[in-house]
């Protein structure tokens, strides 16, 4: 029997790369977007709804999928966005949550975030599960707002068969907005200083095949 796979976040830098890996191991992905895209990957269905909008998430949703993949979260960083930021990755997760139990999705991942685990410390650490998570007290909106929604997804984890994976700092091919910047201002010479630092990175190829 078929594989089936519901993806969101699916136009955005990981969730391409999650659709086409499972499309690669031959599955059948529905890709959750809140427009279609213009570059679509061959083979994907595409459906529209919003993480806000519980109704087109039910709509959206086929009964019984064999694991559903949220990865779609509100990224940015500016504090003028918080309130917008905290309802998508909050009330959103609460919403698909909602709408997995009564479309009864047979196994959830849940993509979140090494930031979890905080953005504070001081030298390099090795992080194992019984690491405390220090994100829900961050001044971050982002990493809070991340780290609130992964505890609702654990505190569901039973209902929901949930598996949390915290990816590093991503990075690869295709992304347009993210680390990329970057870089791209390092290759022009446009950075005038560099700041100490150090962090862990991932190859999305990596990330998608799990």
């Amino acid at each position: 029997m078929t594989s089936t796979a519901f993806v969101t976040g699916s136009t955005g830098f990981l969730g391409r790369h999650l659709c086409r890996q499972l499309m690669a191991d031959d599955w059948q992905v529905t890709a959750m977007c809140r427009s279609i895209p213009e570059n679509i990957i061959k083979g994907v269905n595409y459906v529209q709804a919003d993480l806000l909008d519980a109704a087109s998430l039910r709509s959206a949703l086929p009964e019984k999928v064999t694991c559903l993949f949220h990865a779609a979260a509100d990224t940015n960083t500016w504090s003028k966005l918080n309130a917008r930021q905290t309802k998508t990755n909050i009330e959103g997760t609460l919403n698909l949550i909602q709408a997995a139990m009564q479309q009864q999705a047979k196994k959830w991942v849940h993509v979140s975030s090494i930031t979890t685990y905080g953005v504070d410390h001081h030298g390099m650490i090795n992080l194992t599960e019984e690491v405390p998570q220090e994100g829900l007290g961050s001044w971050v909106n982002y990493v809070k707002t991340k780290s609130m929604a992964e505890q609702i997804v654990k505190d569901h984890a039973v209902k929901l068969n949930a598996l949390v994976v915290n990816p590093t700092h991503i990075i690869g091919a295709d992304d347009q907005h993210n680390w990329i910047r970057l870089f791209k201002m390092m290759i022009n010479d446009e950075l005038p200083a560099i700041p100490v630092g150090a962090g862990s990175f991932v190859d999305v190829r990596d990330v998608a095949k799990g």
